[in-house]
Order: structure tokens, then C-alpha cells, then sequence
């Protein structure tokens, strides 16, 4: 790929080392569009309430990140899967703790949103000599701002948490899934490049 040429070894090998955890990124993904989708249609459809769908899908999310990270234990990518892992499991007790019935709750989910959102922004320039950093970019993004209007009063309470943190797992899901797909079609060529 024409994007790597001129690219240091190291930083080709990083993008490699991550592009075999394409079907992680992909699986992920895939799991986070459903929980949003699920949390936006199964409370209008059924009296099932929103936040334990959110909650429970980041609480999977949260543990399958942290079997990635017991997995590649020993490479470069095991604290990131770590630190992700952490903080999503402890987004889902949050969330799933019902933040509305304490107003500090809904601070503690917007502080952890708001990691979460950094992080990905942090760890989107480590996926920078591959294109689809610019993904994880958005997604770090939409979390700050998804994050800010948690912060601001201009939804309801109620409606606000709910639809929100489905936004975030669409956003997120929806970048994830991008990632995996692109570095599905780029790791090969990349192990070409760097033999």
C-alpha cells in the first residue's frame, strides 16, 4: 500500500501486529451496533428498558477485551486491550447500576465516557501509519461530544442517558467494525511489504 511506503519498519510491523487482531476489531464491532440498535428499538417495542441492554453490552464488550487482552499478553497491544477492557467493564456496573435514581452516577458515566472517548483518540494516532486510524478518531470524538451533551441539560434526563450511550455504542460499533474490515484487506499486503 502505497500509504506505508516511507514508513519506518517499527511502524509497519505495529500496523501488522494490530491487523492480525482484525477479526477482535470486527467482532467487536458487530457487537456493539447490536447492543445500540437493540437499545434504541427493544424499549419502544417492549417494556424492556434501555440501560440494561447498554449496560450489558458494554459489559461484554468490556470482558471480551480483556480475554484480548490475556490473549496477546506479551506484545505491545496488552496494556491498550487492558486499559479498554477496564473501562468499559467498570461503564457497564455504572450504567447498569440505574444512574438516574443517583444524579453522581450520571457524572461517574460521563467521566468514563469521556476516558473512553480520550483513549481512542490516544490510541487512534498509534494506529496512524494505517488508514483507518482516521475511524478511531471519529469515534474518540463522538465520544467527547456525546459526553458533553450528556453534561448539558438540554434532553431529558430519562431520554438522555438512555439515548446517548446508544449512540455511542452505534458510533462505536460502527468505527470498530470499519477497522476490522479495513485491516481484514490490508494485513496481507502489508506482510508483503515488510518481507
Amino acid at each position: 500500500m502505497e500509504l506505508l511506503i516511507g514508513i519506518s519498519r517499527e511502524a509497519r510491523l505495529r500496523v501488522i501486529e494490530l491487523g492480525k487482531n482484525w477479526n477482535h476489531f470486527l467482532i467487536l464491532g458487530c457487537v456493539l451496533l447490536l447492543g445500540g440498535v437493540l437499545a434504541i428499538t427493544l424499549p419502544l417495542m417492549t417494556r424492556y428498558d434501555a440501560d440494561q441492554v447498554i449496560g450489558w453490552t458494554f459489559l461484554v464488550c468490556g470482558f471480551f477485551q480483556l480475554f484480548q487482552a490475556l490473549r496477546v499478553h506479551g506484545s505491545t497491544t496488552f496494556r491498550w486491550w487492558l486499559v479498554f477492557g477496564t473501562l468499559l467493564v467498570l461503564l457497564a456496573i455504572a450504567v447498569l447500576r440505574n444512574p438516574l435514581e443517583n444524579f453522581s452516577t450520571v457524572h461517574v458515566v460521563a467521566g468514563l465516557l469521556a476516558g473512553l472517548g480520550l483513549l481512542k483518540i490516544i490510541y487512534a494516532y498509534r494506529l496512524r501509519p494505517a488508514r483507518e486510524w482516521s475511524w478511531l478518531l471519529l469515534s474518540g470524538l463522538m465520544s467527547l461530544v456525546l459526553t458533553a451533551l450528556l453534561a448539558t441539560h438540554l434532553l431529558p434526563a430519562d431520554l438522555k442517558l438512555s439515548l446517548l450511550l446508544a449512540v455511542e455504542l452505534i458510533s462505536a460499533g460502527l468505527c470498530l467494525t470499519l477497522i476490522g474490515w479495513g485491516f481484514n484487506t490490508m494485513n496481507e499486503r502489508l506482510i508483503k511489504q515488510v518481507i
